[in-house]
């Protein structure tokens, strides 16, 4: 799903109050969710386009913004007053305003304030923004004559024109212009404008901004628009990306060995045509015409897992960076996945190996934006051979599900070997989906739900945040009632996927602060991603103390899970998703896990549940080369983990600090400062 934070930056829009002059011109928009209308824009242009009034909603499973704001431009373009109010992506309310007089700026939100006397030309982000927004400062920054301007409250974007394509509907054609806009977001984002300069299309994965009755041309739309992405990814994969041509030996290594939680003295590790071909203890002879990476004492660790996202060509390079070279996709909209895993595969793209799970929800009001949706059980059932006949790893299945499809859903996956994961489907226990066939439950909240009433709740919407949020704190974590249960998940050898660093968020939620996933390395993130990482109103508005104490016990389970042998996989369902996965085995070890076994569920665990541990997972002659260096001992200190020189992939190599840099980051490792 998309991140919160990217919703509330990139997406929201508020209520206002007051009587708006006419508008002169007007411009309606639809906001598509998987190619689905879910929500609208309607941008109403007055007194010579310098005041312009948007309204943005838009309807995901219970959640999503709805507001209006007001907007005043300077000649040159650049926003003199802003006002938004109304309810955020988790219908908290929330308000915005923002003034410039006379090259003096204010600023102030339920989140942020801050003012500038230096705010001449620049253009003030809103931290509560609609799509039309960002159409605004891509018409900005086109003006200028180095298309790039300063950022409110900092930083500062910058502009690039891609290609121009003409659209068609009926007799009517319309040409736009596509362009990367960087400085935004944490990494480049793409936007349309027509031949007038009006906003004509918006893409944040599987959500799409199009204008009213043109949404037929969203897939000739998108066709472009990949070959854009792609391009551009495949540059960054060339600059990035060293080929071990030859034989490598990775010299003064400190092996983890997975599979008996351990480290090793020195040792010499080679790699031949992408696989280990030996290691050697201590020092050993190196052939002449060997390539050799000095190690220095430094950890060599098998390359991690994230065994939850929804996976886009953003992601890839973060990943790497941090030593990820495998990921569970959780579901995704098939015709974008393929393309995605073929370009990994064919070594055009860098980024880790992924394995896509087939998701399957109900059509309905509470759909999830992503996967395959069914009417009737026998077209879920025939989404169960659409994903086993096009290589997916497994089924998940999501809240809308109805509870009397649940066992034959699992009883064809479990036929064509298929595990079944996902959300407990609404008013179903989650007892009664173990034993109607599920090998897995997904998110730490779905789990808690498991002992406080989720069999009678309506769980496709935001209950299944807010109950868990507020009564965990009052749970007795060695009851008969949670012991039985994990009895009976040990018993069904079910495993859980945790999510923990967003479910941590988002109990431990403090607005204007930044998130705990980032809080400590805050200071490494561009400018950009400070911001998004900046927490906003969320489920426990009214209900901290509750959410906070609940955050408390979660990790107690945590604990108590992994002594009872229940296996834990570490997902993300995040954007920034390295720095994310990092956090998450940082949480396991907060719970209480130890070091050593904290980067087994990272490494060896993950790779056995997917039954691929025969090549991954572990640093063994004759498995793949998937592996990373850090510079430090994460058995003494996992925060290690973040500092990362070299990651190995097959027959690629590539040095993180300069995989972060391409990405804004300042690297927590360098071996020029490492030498000093």
């Amino acid at each position: 799903m998309l991140n919160r934070r990217i919703c509330a930056l990139i997406f929201s829009m508020l209520w206002v109050t007051g009587a708006p002059a006419e508008a002169e011109r007007s411009l309606e928009y639809s906001w598509l969710t998987d190619g689905r209308i879910t929500g609208q824009q309607r941008v109403e242009y007055r007194d010579d386009a310098s005041q312009i009034a948007v309204h943005f909603s838009y309807a995901d499973r219970g959640r999503g913004p709805d507001y209006r704001t007001e907007i005043k431009l300077s000649a040159e373009g650049f926003p003199v007053s802003f006002e938004a109010v109304g309810v955020n992506n988790t219908r908290a309310r929330i308000k915005e305003v923002f003034a410039n007089r006379s090259g003096t700026a204010t600023w102030a939100s339920d989140v942020e304030n801050g003012s500038s006397d230096q705010a001449d030309r620049s253009f003030y982000l809103p931290f509560n923004s609609a799509p039309e927004v960002v159409a605004l400062l891509a018409r900005a920054l086109l003006a200028d004559p180095d298309h790039r301007v300063d950022l409110l409250p900092d930083g500062q974007a910058n502009i690039e024109r891609i290609t121009t394509a003409t659209f068609s509907l009926g007799q009517q054609t319309r040409e736009a212009t596509l362009y990367r806009l960087a400085g935004v977001e944490a990494g480049p984002s793409y936007l349309w404008l027509d031949q007038n300069g009006d906003l004509f299309s918006l893409t944040r994965k599987h959500f799409v901004l199009m204008p009213k009755g043109w949404e037929s041309s969203l897939d000739a739309l998108k066709a472009v628009e990949g070959k854009a992405r792609s391009a551009y990814y495949e540059q960054l994969a060339e600059e990035h990306t060293q080929r071990l041509t030859g034989l490598t030996a990775i010299r003064g290594a400190r092996v983890f060995d997975s599979v008996n939680a351990r480290l090793t003295p020195p040792s010499t590790v080679f790699i031949w045509n992408g696989m280990i071909s030996a290691i050697y203890p201590g020092e050993t002879d190196i052939p002449d015409d060997t390539r050799v990476i000095d190690a220095g004492g430094r950890t060599l660790i098998p390359g991690l897992w994230d065994m939850h996202n929804h996976v886009g060509a953003p992601y890839l390079l973060n990943y790497l960076a941090f030593g990820v070279t495998n990921v569970r996709d959780m579901g995704s909209v098939h015709k974008d996945l393929m393309p995605l895993i073929q370009d990994l595969d064919d070594d055009r793209i860098a980024g880790p190996d992924i394995h896509p799970m087939g998701f399957i929800d109900r059509k309905g009001l509470f759909a999830a934006p992503v996967g395959r949706l069914a009417d009737t059980l026998d077209e879920a059932l025939a989404h169960v051979d659409f994903y086993a006949r096009h290589g997916y790893r497994g089924i998940k299945i999501y809240s809308a599900i109805r509870p009397d499809w649940i066992t034959p859903i699992a009883a064809a996956a479990h036929a064509r070997d298929l595990p079944v994961a996902g959300h407990i489907p609404a008013f179903v226990s989650a007892r009664d989906a173990i034993d109607a066939g599920f090998n897995e439950i997904t998110h730490a909240n779905q789990f808690l739900l498991a002992f406080l009433g989720g069999g009678e709740l309506d769980t496709r919407g935001p209950e299944r945040f807010l109950v868990p949020g507020i009564q965990t704190g009052k749970l007795d974590i060695n009851s008969p009632q949670v012991n039985d249960f994990l009895a009976f998940m040990r018993e069904h050898n079910v495993a859980h996927d945790t999510t923990l660093a967003v479910i941590m968020e988002m109990f431990r939620n403090q607005p204007g602060e930044i998130s705990p996933i980032f809080a400590d390395i805050v200071d490494h993130l561009p400018v950009a991603m400070r911001r998004l990482a900046i927490m906003y109103e969320g489920y426990n508005q009214g209900h901290e103390p509750a959410f906070a104490r609940s955050s408390d016990v979660l990790l107690k389970m945590m604990a108590k899970l992994h002594a009872e042998g229940i296996a834990l996989l570490p997902g993300t369902d995040s954007y920034m998703p390295g720095m994310t996965l990092l956090r998450e085995l940082l949480y396991y070890a907060e719970a209480g896990i130890p070091a050593a076994e904290v980067l087994q569920l990272g490494t060896i665990v993950p790779a056995r549940h997917m039954g691929v541990d025969h090549r991954v997972g572990s640093i063994e002659v004759g498995k793949e080369a998937q592996m990373f260096l850090v510079d430090g001992n994460p058995l003494e200190d996992l925060h290690a983990l973040y500092r990362v020189a070299q990651v190995f992939k097959g027959k690629n190599m590539y040095y993180a600090p300069d995989l972060l840099r391409s990405q804004g980051v300042r690297p927590f490792f360098d071996a020029a400062e490492a030498s000093q």
